[in-house]
């Protein structure tokens, strides 16, 4: 179980390294989360009203969407590299290669692979 978690969180953590990443939640995350604060709380700021939680609301609205935004982007980023490097399983079924393993000759149903050739592994 461990060996599955560990290419995951390998792979999140290369997310969160990827400049692109956080250039897409900056640009999505922060701008949306200026107008919800500006929605949520700018009557309060226009009536000259604010309070501490209000200028704390004001600053944390933007930064929950860009987390939200980040998550995201993480994730999409994520997901392309795992389709972009099938499994070994795929790659195996889908070689088209024949393979000699301890003797045995293992080959597959491409009629393009001739299948006198053996590599032998």
């Amino acid at each position: 179980m461990n060996a599955q978690i560990q290419p995951k969180r390998s792979l999140w953590l290369a997310a969160l390294g990827q400049r692109k990443v956080w250039t897409r939640a900056a640009k999505i995350g922060l701008p949306v989360g200026c107008v919800q604060s500006v929605i949520n709380q700018g009557d309060v700021w226009w009536h000259h009203q604010a309070t501490g939680l209000t200028l704390a609301k004001t600053i944390i609205s933007p930064l929950v969407t860009f987390s939200v935004a980040l998550a995201s982007a993480a994730a999409t980023w994520v997901e392309k590299q795992r389709q972009a490097a099938p499994s070994e399983e795929t790659c195996s079924r889908s070689s088209g290669a024949a393979i000699a393993i301890n003797g045995t000759m293992t080959s597959t149903s491409n009629p393009s692979v001739p299948q006198n050739e053996i590599v032998q592994v």
